[in-house]
């Protein structure tokens, strides 16, 4: 049971419009459906923009301070990238007015988190700010420093720290916010595991490494059959012995799993149907022939497949109980985020 709500490509633009804007972002959607953000037309796509718009046009305040049209440029062209890496480009391209939206709400919530915390002297230490970058750190491919990723999104030290400063003090105060979320009892475990019992199945499962050689569909043909070609050479090395995970790390062009040595765990509806039909029928640890997909040319090895089956109360027990504590903390941030909202003068600029 990995969650309790059906997964779409909503979910999805949600998530990568809360990687890219922050904490305030995973706020901004948790309290999303109670005062939606009515986003300005013409932003980034629709309508034709004004001419006289420029990147440092105001497009909303928040108690006096403003939101620039770069800030939302930014912040969308990350979500995007995110989402690239999961979902074919002609619905990406319909999902980008609601990662504007999105993205739009999340700066709102961001700015409101943010003066909230400056009224109630929430602090961050130079050691906590150091203890964030390090697992930062921690994260990043292997080969691959924070200075570089940072220049080449065209970010100084300076501002990421600045910018950390701010996200750990909205951290601060969201978690004092929920806090007085109380933790369930047994009753209310098993309460929710009787009324949600078709949620405990799991389905069929499949766990699978591969090497993405990125490729579009809209490359010349003879720079595709290159990559194909590419892909079938990082092939021939792993049936000649080379180490899988250091062909990933090497090779591998999908952000999303490169520093999990390429794994992925998935059922039957989650992935484009080329590589999920690879994936549930290809044998146990076997490298399998390239597989094209939109994305481009992939290496797959299936490790393990599991059979759809009924999780026991012991087992989901602990998932449940985090679940409906997270449900009152979001209720609390909810509560919280709109109460703010209520008692603050935004002004969302329409003359775009």
């Amino acid at each position: 049971m990995q969650n309790y709500s059906k997964g779409n490509s909503r979910a999805a633009v949600k998530v990568a419009t809360c990687l890219a804007v922050g904490v305030a972002g995973y706020m901004a959607a948790v309290a999303q459906e109670a005062q939606p953000f009515q986003s300005p037309r013409n932003l980034l796509g629709g309508d034709k923009p004004s001419a006289s718009r420029g990147p440092n046009t105001v497009v909303v305040r928040v108690n006096g301070t403003p939101i620039l049209l770069k800030e939302v440029e930014q912040e969308t062209g990350r979500a995007l990238a995110q989402l690239s890496a999961r979902m074919p480009a002609e619905r990406l391209a319909a999902a980008r007015g609601e990662v504007v939206k999105n993205v739009l709400d999340g700066l709102v919530v961001r700015h409101l988190l943010l003066q909230a915390a400056e009224e109630k002297g929430v602090q961050v230490s130079p050691d906590e700010v150091s203890a964030a970058i390090r697992q930062v750190e921690g994260q990043l491919p292997q080969g691959q420093t924070l200075e570089t990723i940072l220049a080449n999104q065209g970010i100084t030290v300076e501002e990421f720290r600045n910018n950390l400063v701010r996200e750990l003090q909205v951290a601060k105060l969201i978690a004092e916010v929920v806090a007085p979320a109380a933790v369930p009892n047994d009753e209310e475990v098993a309460a929710f595991y009787r009324q949600n019992e078709a949620q405990m199945m799991v389905p069929e499962q499949v766990r699978v490494r591969h090497i993405l050689i990125r490729s579009s569909e809209t490359e010349p043909k003879a720079m595709r059959e290159d990559k194909r070609a590419r892909a079938e050479e990082v092939r021939q090395k792993i049936l000649r012995g080379a180490d899988f995970v250091a062909m990933v790390r090497e090779y591998s062009e999908d952000p999303g799993s490169v520093s999990r040595g390429g794994e992925y765990i998935f059922s039957r509806g989650q992935m484009v149907p080329p590589f999920e039909q690879a994936a549930f029928s290809q044998e146990i640890n076997a490298i399998g022939p390239v597989v094209e997909t939109t994305h481009g040319f992939h290496i797959i090895q299936v490790l393990a497949r599991q059979a759809a089956r009924k999780q026991t109360l012991e087992e989901t027990a602990p998932n449940i109980r985090v679940f409906l504590q997270n449900q009152r903390r979001q209720r609390l941030a909810a509560e919280f985020i709109n109460a703010r909202r209520a008692a603050s003068k935004i002004e969302v600029l329409e003359n775009l």
